[in-house]
């Protein structure tokens, strides 16, 4: 059934850009074949990319996980706070990833109720940072490095302080024979 609501919510929120004139028919169309095209291109390189990623070690994966959103502010420099804020959060839940799979291994809980408990308490948390060090770090300059130190921060909780925190509150289960063992350090 959320498969079925996530396909016609893929269909009808573009339309409603068409229907409130923000957009054209062409707009929609392109962004439909561009999100194709970006879906099959994840499809056939992820597992690929992530077996490859796992055979060369902790190291690589530390450095694709700084270099790749940092590629991006530099080749899109044009993009401002908000190239940063993506590009901050990228580097953030990329080196949470590699975190996570190491210490935590999650796996999404089997039950409904611990599942809702987990959303709820990330997105919680994910607010409070936002706002908390909105405040914390306004003011200080430069203003696009602790924009950038805001949303690493971000992308961290989500990337691997969510799962940490819920695998220690014994919300969720770690993975047995996770990817922990798959994950060569050298």
């Amino acid at each position: 059934l959320l498969w079925v609501i996530a396909g016609v919510l893929i269909i009808l929120i573009p339309l409603s850009r068409l229907y409130l004139g923000v957009h054209f028919p062409t707009d929609l169309l392109g962004g439909y074949l561009i999100g194709a095209i970006l879906l099959l291109l994840y499809l056939w390189f992820e597992p690929r990319v992530a077996t490859w990623l796992v055979r060369k070690g902790i190291i690589w994966q530390i450095c694709g996980a700084l270099v790749v959103p940092s590629l991006m502010i530099f080749f899109c420099p044009g993009e401002g706070k908000y190239g940063i804020a993506s590009a901050a959060t990228l580097m953030g839940m990329g080196m949470g990833f590699i975190f996570e799979r190491l210490w935590v291994g999650f796996e999404c809980p089997r039950f409904w109720r611990k599942r809702i408990l987990c959303f709820l308490m990330g997105m919680g948390v994910l607010l409070l940072l936002r706002s908390g060090l909105r405040v914390c770090l306004s003011g200080l300059d430069p203003e696009s490095f602790f924009r950038f130190v805001r949303y690493a921060l971000m992308g961290l909780w989500c990337g691997f302080g969510a799962p940490w925190t819920f695998l220690k509150l014994g919300i969720i289960d770690k993975k047995q024979g996770g990817e922990r063992a798959q994950t060569n350090m050298g």
